[in-house]
C-alpha cells in the first residue's frame, strides 16, 4: 500500500495585494542534513507531511491494517495522537494543532474533517476540538492549517463532485465547487489548490482565480496544480509540459496568478513536483523522479535558482534514499518519506550535522579517564542525542558499557563527555565513533601502560 500526498482531498472517499518583502535568495551552498527516522516503532510504511517551527512532525503510518496519524516531537518517539482506528494527519501549525481527518464509521466509512489540539503547549495528549462528521455524504478532510487555526480542505458532495472546505473561528464555510485547497498561509489567509487555482482570502466566498500557464524556453505548460504558498502569496506546485508529456515543478505570482516559470527537475529525471515553500528563505522542496529535491533562489526568478538532490546533502552510506519531500519549516527542516535500509520510512532532515569528534589527548595512561568533545556545524535546533561508542574494551563508559549518549543542548554547538580506561601491558589503539542522523565521525586514542 502506498500512502500519497493529499494533492486533491476531493479524491478522499477515504478516498488586496500587499507589498512584497525583499527576496532572500540563498547564495551560499545548501547545508548538509542529518536525517532522523520518525516512523512509529514497528511500522512497515509511513510518510511525514508537515513540520512546524518547534520541529513537531505529523504524518500517516500503516498500523493494524489501517491508516493512522502520528506525531513526532524532539525527545518523544512517534505516537498516534488519537486512539481511533483510522485517522489522517496532513498539517500542523505553530500551536501544535493538527489538521486532517478522522474515520466516520456511521457515514459510509467516509472521512470527516478534524482538528486536534494539544491539551498543553508541546504536550503529548490531544483532544479532538473540531469534528465535521456528517458534513457531506462522501466525506471531508483538512489538508492544511494556519497559525490561527484556520483550516482548508475538501468536502465531497457526491461520488463525482467536490467543493472547497474552509473553516475558521468555529465556523464552517463551503467554498467554490470543483476546488480543493492544498495549502493556506497565515499572513493573508490565502489558499492554493487543485485544479490550479488560488484564492485570496479564503473566507470572502470569492471564486478561486486560475493560475496561468505560459511558454518558457520554448516549452509550453498547461494543467496546473498549486500545492504550497508562502506568506508573500507565492504559489508553488507543478505544471504539465505538453511536449515532454511530463510534470515540471512550477511557481506563480499568487497575487496576479501569472507564472514565474518552471523550477525544473533533477538531471536524469523527466518529472518534477514542488510540494512546499517556506516564508523565511523561499526554499522549496518536492520530488523529481524518485528523488527528493531542495530548490533555493529567488522564487520570482526561477531560472536563476538551483535544484539539488537532497540525497547529495546526506552522509554517504547513511542507509537512506530520500524519495519525496512534502513539507519544511522556516528553519529549513524538511519532512517526507524515503527508504531506510530498504524499508519505507518517514523522515525529518535537519540542516545540522556532527562535524567532529575530538579527544583531549591522543594518549592516555590505562586506568585513568579522558575527555572528549562532540562539535556540530551549527547550533542544535533541539536537544540532540549523539551516540558515542568504542571498539575496544580498554576504553569504556562504565564497567561493561561501550556506548553512551551525549546530549548537545538546544542552541549549543558542542558537548563534552568523559570516558574511562583499563590498565594495559602494551600500548593499545582504540577507535571511538560518534553517530547522529546518518553521520559518523571518528577519533583515535592510544591507551598506554
Amino acid at each position: 500500500m502506498r500512502l500519497q500526498l493529499p494533492i486533491a482531498l476531493a479524491a478522499i472517499a477515504f478516498a488586496v495585494a500587499a507589498p512584497r518583502p525583499p527576496a532572500l535568495a540563498q547564495t551560499s551552498p545548501p547545508p548538509l542534513y542529518s536525517v532522523i527516522n520518525v516512523n512509529p516503532v514497528g511500522t512497515a510504511e509511513a510518510q511525514a507531511y508537515s513540520v512546524n517551527d518547534d520541529y513537531q512532525v505529523v504524518g500517516i503510518y500503516i498500523g493494524g491494517g489501517n491508516d493512522r496519524g502520528f506525531l513526532w516531537m524532539p525527545g518523544v518517539p512517534s505516537f498516534p495522537f488519537d486512539s481511533s482506528t483510522s485517522t489522517f494527519a496532513y498539517g500542523i501549525n505553530g500551536l501544535g494543532q493538527i489538521a486532517g481527518a478522522g474515520w466516520n464509521a456511521t457515514d459510509g466509512f467516509a472521512g470527516n474533517a478534524t482538528i486536534w489540539s494539544p491539551n498543553t503547549y508541546l504536550g503529548t495528549t490531544y483532544t479532538k476540538t473540531t469534528d465535521l462528521a456528517g458534513t457531506g455524504t462522501y466525506g471531508s478532510g483538512f489538508s492544511a492549517i494556519d497559525y490561527f487555526g484556520d483550516a482548508v480542505g475538501t468536502l465531497s458532495t457526491s461520488n463525482t463532485s467536490y467543493a472547497a472546505l474552509e473553516f475558521a473561528s468555529g465556523g464552517q464555510f463551503t467554498g467554490s465547487s470543483a476546488y480543493s485547497p492544498n495549502a493556506v498561509n497565515s499572513a493573508y489567509g490565502a489558499s492554493c489548490g487543485f485544479p490550479a487555482a488560488w484564492c485570496l482570502p479564503i473566507f470572502d466566498a470569492q471564486p478561486p482565480v486560475p493560475l496561468a500557464g505560459g511558454t518558457f524556453g520554448g516549452n509550453t505548460y498547461a494543467s496546473y496544480d498549486g500545492t504550497g504558498l508562502d506568506d508573500a502569496n507565492d504559489v508553488i506546485g507543478f505544471a504539465y509540459e505538453t511536449a515532454a508529456d511530463a510534470y515540471e515543478a512550477f511557481a506563480w505570482n499568487g497575487i496576479t496568478g501569472t507564472p514565474y516559470g518552471p523550477l525544473g527537475h533533477l538531471p536524469h529525471t523527466t518529472t518534477g513536483q514542488a510540494f512546499a515553500i517556506n516564508s523565511a528563505s523561499g526554499l522549496v522542496v518536492g520530488r523529481s523522479g524518485a528523488r527528493a529535491f531542495l530548490w533555493s533562489g529567488d522564487i520570482t526568478n526561477p531560472t536563476a535558482g538551483t535544484m539539488t538532490d537532497l540525497n547529495s546533502l546526506v552522509e554517504n552510506n547513511s542507509g537512506w534514499r530520500l524519495v519525496s519531500a512534502s513539507g519544511l519549516n522556516d528553519y529549513g527542516a524538511i519532512v517526507g518519506y524515503g527508504y531506510y535500509q530498504q524499508k519505507e520510512a518517514a523522515f525529518l532532515a535537519i540542516p545540522v550535522i556532527v562535524s567532529s569528534l575530538t579527544m583531549d589527548s591522543s594518549t592516555v595512561v590505562g586506568g585513568s579517564t579522558i575527555g572528549g568533545t562532540i562539535t556540530l556545524d551549527a547550533p542544535a535546533p533541539f536537544d540532540m542525542s549523539v551516540t558515542v561508542s568504542t571498539y575496544n574494551s580498554k576504553l569504556n563508559f562504565g564497567a561493561g558499557v561501550y556506548s553512551t549518549s551525549v546530549i548537545v543542548y538546544s542552541g549549543d554547538t558542542s558537548a563534552s563527555f568523559t570516558a574511562s580506561t583499563s590498565s594495559v601491558t602494551t600500548a593499545t589503539n582504540v577507535t571511538l565513533k560518534a553517530t547522529f542522523g546518518g553521520w559518523r565521525r571518528y577519533a583515535h586514542v592510544v591507551v598506554e601502560p
